[in-house]
């Protein structure tokens, strides 16, 4: 059986708990400890171990937040000793039995705001929603607020006893037991049971194994050379398009296998060499090369599969895709194992006022694009700008406007949409002192 090593990064007392519990060897992986006294030196130390081990594991979401924006490869597999709801109703049920006068309205939980009743969130079976609002909350929060949040949980546990409102607290938070040791408040604090430890390091297994496999997905380049051959000549063109390859190749060290075909060329690689030389996944260098070397004007598209057949039409799509943003200069995107599209130009997207990274498959836009008639470009360029608008609520000028097309167009796109029942009328809005109102349109298009 495969090990791996694992670092746990604790704080004060959870290491002494996680030794007499689960040791420096469980479940194939063997463990090295390491003391943390804040989120800060956990970043620190964080940052200098990232590189020495198959994954990381921590206390708590705060914790590992912390870790998911410091480290420098964001597929490093990581997780945290989640506490499930019925193991915080489990502690309460037993310290209702354990203790007298157990009083639920005296009771603080992190997750419970100052006005919050204990008795109400249970009744209203609220638990398990503020638990995951609390977890969602905390993975938008930057390294700042992140720190700023652990204080003021702890400043609200200091109002909280200093009003005499809570006398006893069931918490996840290390960082406030030298609050509850100091001022002598009664706690329990939520360690993992054993299964829920085991729970977390099989995620972290199938995590590991599952990134060693996506290392080795094929990746296929496609490159669409009908526009270079058409201004060129085809022979000439082809040769000069070899050549640069493999200077690319020497100049980054990479071992992209080219294969011609009529009228464009493929590179067979895999997921690793294309994350590490696209910086993974932001900018095409491959594309600022040839247009450098050869004044390269094509596109080039980028597909990662689950075998090589799925990876070439992921290339091939990605470059369809390009070609929908080529009068903008854009022509650089990959299709990943998952069908979604991501944009490898970076640098470009502020010039072209769209979000090209689009969580969505070539397949779902061609599907829309048939049922409205109208192209898959059009599809892909709508979206976009919904994104980029952050609203799903356009009419036609706006569409006009953003997309530099003819109010025409513009009429005949929110047209068919709605026709097909994939946009629907929100409103009316007036352009200028005399203008006609016009509609304007809902698009429900996920994305």
């Amino acid at each position: 059986m495969m090990e791996y090593k694992i670092a746990l990064l604790l704080r004060d007392p959870a290491v002494d708990f996680y030794k007499t519990s689960i040791g420096t060897n469980f479940l194939g992986c063997n463990i090295d400890y390491y003391h943390v006294s804040s989120l800060k030196e956990l970043g620190k130390i964080f940052s200098s171990i990232e590189k020495k081990y198959d994954g990381f594991m921590t206390t708590g979401s705060l914790s590992l937040s912390t870790m998911t924006q410091i480290c420098s490869d964001n597929e490093i597999p990581m997780s945290y000793f989640n506490i499930t709801v019925e193991s915080i109703y489990k502690i309460i049920l037993t310290q209702s039995i354990l203790r007298n006068k157990f009083d639920l309205s005296k009771i603080g939980i992190d997750i419970l705001d100052e006005n919050d009743s204990l008795a109400n969130i249970i009744v209203e079976d609220r638990l398990l929603n503020l638990l995951h609002e609390d977890d969602e909350r905390v993975k938008r929060f930057s390294l700042e607020e992140l720190q700023k949040y652990e204080n003021d949980l702890i400043d609200k546990y200091s109002r909280l006893i200093n009003n005499g409102k809570i006398n006893f607290f069931i918490t996840r938070t290390i960082a406030a037991l030298d609050l509850f040791n100091k001022r002598n408040i009664d706690y329990y604090f939520m360690y993992p049971s054993i299964n829920e430890i085991r729970n977390a390091f099989e995620l972290l297994k199938k995590n590991i194994e599952l990134r060693a496999m996506k290392k080795n997905l094929p990746a296929v380049i496609h490159f669409d050379l009908k526009l270079e051959t058409s201004k060129n000549g085809s022979e000439q063109k082809s040769i000069e398009f070899q050549k640069a390859i493999i200077d690319f190749n020497k100049k980054y060290y990479t071992n992209l296998v080219l294969k011609s075909s009529y009228m464009d060329f493929e590179v067979y690689t895999d997921y690793q060499t294309v994350k590490d030389f696209t910086f993974d996944f932001t900018h095409c260098p491959l594309l600022d090369f040839l247009k450098k070397e050869i004044q390269y004007s094509g596109t080039i598209g980028y597909g990662i599969g689950r075998n090589i057949d799925h990876a070439r039409i992921n290339a091939i799509n990605a470059s369809k895709y390009g070609n929908a943003f080529n009068e903008n200069g854009y022509q650089s995107f990959l299709v990943d194992s998952d069908d979604n599209i991501i944009s490898l130009n970076k640098s470009g997207i502020a010039n072209s006022g769209l979000d090209l990274n689009l969580n969505i498959s070539i397949e779902y836009a061609d599907e829309i694009a048939q049922m409205a008639k109208l192209s898959s470009k059009t599809i892909m360029r709508l979206i976009s700008l919904i994104k980029t608008l952050g609203t799903d609520q356009i009419s036609s000028d706006e569409l006009m406007m953003h997309l530099n097309i003819s109010l025409r167009t513009s009429n005949k796109i929110l047209s068919n949409l709605h026709k097909c029942g994939i946009a629907s009328i929100e409103g009316r809005k007036s352009i200028g002192a005399k203008g006609r109102p016009i509609n304007v349109y809902k698009v429900n298009i996920c994305y």
